[in-house]
């Protein structure tokens, strides 16, 4: 999960079907997340493979894995719009997107809606997620290119390192701890053997018959 540092650089936008966010930062780069290393260059590799993707709440509509194992599963209803124009900035480490929430949708009039009310008027941006597939592999601290004592951490030691990612999907996120070294308390994403690097295909389906019942 991540939020944005300075509310100014995304804007809300009331259209007549729909409310935008714009210049939302659904990732940021360089840093330990979850106690994995996510480099920079993995995630802006992920940014040039996404086009539009499902957006929901409290990943409850792509659904994740609990701590003991147990999968909580889809909920189709918790898909309240889509993201698009993925855009990653080198400078600032940060994937920028813009999200679109149906206003004909329940939950986004209830809960969404409500909830980023008061982030509005609390002076922040909603806590946003990515969910997608992802492979990491160990490697030495020292091969990270920064300064890893900052996380408490020798050179020598051997760490996570994220290869992969494919993001499938984002999350406004209302549950759980928010920050960005622990997240939002629901898992960033799947864990992928090595040689299977595509979504299954019947999720994929699955998804894509979402997005233009959204009208994404």
């Amino acid at each position: 999960m991540y939020q944005v540092d300075n509310p100014s650089i995304a804007s809300f936008e009331d259209a007549e079907n729909e409310w935008v966010i714009r210049g939302a930062v659904l990732m940021r780069g360089d840093m330990f997340m979850h106690g994995e290393f996510v480099p920079s260059k993995v995630i802006s590799e992920a940014a040039k493979h996404v086009g539009v993707s499902l957006h929901d709440m409290n990943h409850r509509g792509t659904g994740f894995m609990l701590p003991n194992g147990q999968m909580v599963p889809p909920d189709i209803s918790y898909f309240v719009g889509f993201q698009d124009n993925y855009v990653y900035d080198e400078d600032k480490k940060s994937l920028y997107v813009d999200i679109h929430i149906m206003k004909n949708d329940s939950k986004s009039n209830t809960e969404w809606k409500t909830y980023y009310d008061i982030c509005q008027r609390a002076g922040r941006m909603p806590n946003l997620s990515a969910y997608g597939q992802k492979q990491a592999s160990i490697i030495r601290a020292s091969k990270l290119g920064i300064d890893v004592s900052a996380y408490g951490l020798r050179p020598e030691q051997n760490v996570r390192c994220l290869n992969f990612l494919s993001i499938t999907a984002g999350s406004t996120v209302y549950q759980g701890a928010c920050n960005d070294r622990d997240g939002c308390g629901i898992p960033l994403a799947s864990e992928i053997l090595p040689h299977d690097i595509s979504c299954d295909e019947e999720y994929q389906n699955y998804l894509n018959k979402r997005i233009k019942q959204i009208g994404g």
